[in-house]
């Protein structure tokens, strides 16, 4: 009844200052992607709130609730094109949470809030699950908890004294919370959340134009990271094959949307971990909202916990559902120049690979059928075509526009462009002199990170090369632009363009100041290791982690471990602070009370559990008259002491203490006109 009683009480502007301050904290992540009329909302409740506070306002009635909860509710629905999914549910969550404040009169009010923005905080990573958004994260309940604890203050107390109690309380949960992380079974999310608003993301388009790959190289962002397991391959060996364009359509370079036989790729068990023309790595890809993946040729396995992974004829690497968030995944590959059948191709494989407009582009097939005149073997007309690069062409990320006929212009007038405009040029040649041909899009090399032993793949690494189909050799890969720019495929981007060419990739990255650097792969490398262990912590990785620490991954043996870890956890905990209390020494007045309160027990005057001194030295006055005054004065001292400070009286009460209970109010009234 008195828990009950309490909460009817008003909450003090304290309460209201921290709650209101971790909502703020709470929903601001929610604001970054939610609809931006969104802010309207929380901004009209916390007015309406602080004026109900002043007394300007009165709390909201049962009428203008209902109106209130129609119209977020309509706004979310015609927000999200009347489509009642996960976002629209978020933002209903958003609304209930924030409209709530304008209700909070009690503390129990404050409670529901408090909860809801533990809530808010685990809403938050449906949208990202970085290392920051995790320390925003703990921060948040770090003032949630302050909150919580603010409610039951009846008196004001320092902010930083309520923010290191939240801060040990939460230290206490951590050991649970990373016991719990490291065994409860990783289940898959029941829905995949792309990201609110349309969040630009950066990466390759499933057709390639001229310029192109020149202006995703000018972006800074990453397109994934790559972790070897034992031996690496060579920067310019990295040709991570993305997107297979085999259909021209006399501008642009698409994936022909044919149904070939596809493969569906899954772990291999027998390629040897020492063999040296194979390579085991790890990628974590960034969103791209595309279905492919990219890897080295050719691969052998390749394994995306919870996704379908297939593989067509082409080397064209997919899977089921677009990569929306991070994905990381497990490759095996053996690195090769060249792959596929190496006897003949179909027929309808032999024509796509073939086919060219005909119409456009005659200087271009005028020199070819010069060549083909010439009786040249394929090898030779490849070579032949390398040659004419080699001779006035120049590697730049702003060539001239290209007109209709782009290849044309681009071989006998320009002469100038990025690597689509050799690797398209060139596959146009080898097809008007029959050698089939195609087009691959991906990344070329990538920069070692030491602090942690990894590659990064950035989009200034973005590359196009060619394949060309041999009669006993297969699909071969072929790089027109290492005949322009050899520097290009040997050391990387940053030494083959101009200086002006070089401030335009990746906003300038490779100018920048060695201690820059220095920290951004510092940086880099803590984001890198949280995405690996802990974002990407499924249940292969827990499957082995489990395997190596506890000897297995058997639920028995998962339960076993958590109860065993609890109680060792318990005990720890009991004996650290029964140890810090016993090493801790009572206060000289707290230990004179105690002494003080014994006596009275001996009287059998007992103390109530909870009972404060002034009210068991009360009630001592009131069961002992004689012992009233002295026992008064006593408690009286004892607060002086204790609540104010003031310990120029131990002594007194020290003596007073002593003397109890042989003295009486007469002996009291002598002694004390004696002292003074």
């Amino acid at each position: 009844m008195q828990a009950s009683l309490h909460d009817k009480k008003w909450i003090r502007h304290e309460n209201l200052v921290w709650i209101m301050i971790a909502q703020a904290l709470a929903i601001f992540p929610l604001l970054l992607q939610l609809p931006i009329w969104l802010w309207a909302v929380w901004l009209i409740a916390i007015v309406w709130r602080v004026q109900i506070h002043r007394g300007h306002l009165s709390f909201p009635s049962t009428l203008v609730k209902a109106i209130a909860a129609g119209v977020v509710v309509t706004g979310l629905l015609l927000s999200f094109s009347l489509q009642f999914n996960v976002h629209a549910l978020i933002g209903m969550f958003f609304c209930a949470y924030v409209l709530k404040l304008i209700e909070f009169r009690t503390k129990r009010d404050g409670l529901l809030l408090v909860f809801l923005g533990f809530f808010a905080v685990a809403s938050q990573f449906l949208f990202t699950q970085s290392m920051v958004a995790a320390f925003y994260g703990f921060i948040t309940c770090l003032v949630l908890v302050a909150a919580w604890k603010a409610l039951y203050l009846d008196r004001p107390e320092k902010t930083s004294v309520k923010l290191r109690s939240s801060f040990v309380l939460l230290l206490h949960a951590t050991p649970l919370m990373i016991l719990f992380f490291i065994v409860m079974p990783r289940v898959e999310p029941l829905w995949s959340l792309p990201a609110l608003g349309g969040s630009a993301k950066t990466g390759f388009s499933d057709e390639m134009s001229p310029g192109d790959v020149g202006r995703l190289v000018k972006s800074s962002g990453t397109a994934f990271r790559v972790e070897f397991d034992g031996a690496e391959p060579e920067s310019s060996a990295m040709y991570w094959r993305g997107l297979v364009l085999d259909y021209f359509d006399g501008r642009s370079w698409k994936v022909y949307p044919r149904g070939q036989k596809v493969q569906q790729l899954t772990a291999s068990d027998s390629i040897g971990e020492s063999s040296n023309s194979y390579y085991r790595y790890t990628v974590t890809m960034e969103p791209h909202d595309q279905h492919w993946l990219f890897s080295l040729v050719a691969p052998i396995s390749v394994v995306v916990v919870g996704d379908e992974v297939r593989l067509d004829q082409r080397l064209f690497l997919t899977t089921k559902n677009p990569a929306t968030k991070q994905v990381q995944y497990r490759a095996v590959s053996q690195l090769s120049d060249s792959h596929g059948p190496q006897s003949f191709l179909d027929e309808k494989t032999l024509a796509e690979n073939l086919l060219i407009p005909e119409s456009l582009n005659p200087k271009t097939q005028k020199q070819v059928s010069a060549w083909l005149d010439e009786a040249l073997q394929p090898s030779q007309i490849i070579l032949r075509a390398l040659s004419l690069y080699q001779e006035s062409f120049y590697y730049t990320l702003e060539p001239p526009l290209l007109g209709r006929h782009s290849i044309d212009d681009f071989l006998f007038t320009t002469q100038q462009g990025f690597c689509e405009h050799f690797a398209s040029s060139f596959v146009f040649m080898m097809r008007a002199a029959g050698i089939p041909s195609r087009v691959v899009a991906g990344y070329l090399g990538g920069k070692k990170n030491p602090v942690q032993d990894y590659f990064i793949v950035n989009q200034s690494d973005a590359h196009a090369w060619a394949e060309v189909w041999l009669e006993g050799v297969g699909w071969q890969r072929v790089d027109p632009t290492a005949a322009v720019s050899p520097e290009r495929v040997e050391n990387g981007i940053a030494d083959a363009l101009s200086e002006s060419d070089l401030q335009l990739v990746g906003s300038g990255a490779y100018g920048e100041f060695p201690w820059m650097k220095s920290l951004r792969q510092r940086v880099d490398a803590v984001g890198y290791v949280w995405n690996r262990w802990v974002v990407s912590y499924d249940r292969q990785s827990q499957k082995g982690v489990l395997e190596k620490i506890f000897g297995g991954a058997e639920p028995w043996r998962i339960a076993m471990i958590v109860v065993i870890a609890s109680l060792a956890l318990g005990l720890a905990l009991f004996l650290y602070f029964y140890l810090i209390n016993r090493k801790r020494p009572l206060p000289i007045a707290i230990r004179l009370i105690d002494k003080f309160i014994r006596k009275a027990e001996n009287l059998g005057i007992k103390r109530s559990q909870g009972e404060t001194v002034s009210s068991f030295a009360r009630r001592v006055a009131v069961e002992r008259p004689e012992l009233a005054q002295s026992t008064l004065a006593l408690a009286a001292m004892f607060d002086r002491i204790a609540y104010r400070g003031d310990v120029s009286d131990l002594d007194k009460l020290r003596n007073l203490i002593g003397d109890f209970p042989k003295m009486t109010n007469k002996y009291f009234l002598i002694k004390s006109s004696v002292n003074r």
